[in-house]
């Protein structure tokens, strides 16, 4: 249990969200928070042309994606111990 609350506070020291314990209950007619699908991706550390972060190409066909990432391009970018969270920056979702 200390090692949860020892990750937790790093969490929230960093800024990022605490991962959830428990599936949340479903929003109406079928809706529900968090990911609906996990997908696998390769950090690339930049040896020729910078960092990046290269994600399945089935990404691209998740409903999610679709709907809220696809026109997507200024992310922040949010680095803990254990977790990198990227976040859309207001202006890119066109509101």
């Amino acid at each position: 249990m200390d090692r949860r609350r020892a990750r937790d506070e790093r969490l929230q020291r960093a800024g990022l969200p605490l991962p959830q314990r428990d599936p949340p209950p479903p929003r109406g007619r079928g809706e529900r928070r968090g990911p609906e699908s996990v997908f696998e991706g390769v950090l690339d550390h930049g040896e020729r042309e910078g960092w990046g972060l290269r994600l399945d190409p089935s990404v691209s066909e998740a409903p999610i994606w679709r709907e809220h990432w696809a026109e997507v391009r200024p992310v922040v970018v949010k680095v803990a111990e254990d977790a990198i969270v990227l976040e859309a920056v207001q202006d890119s979702r066109g509101g």
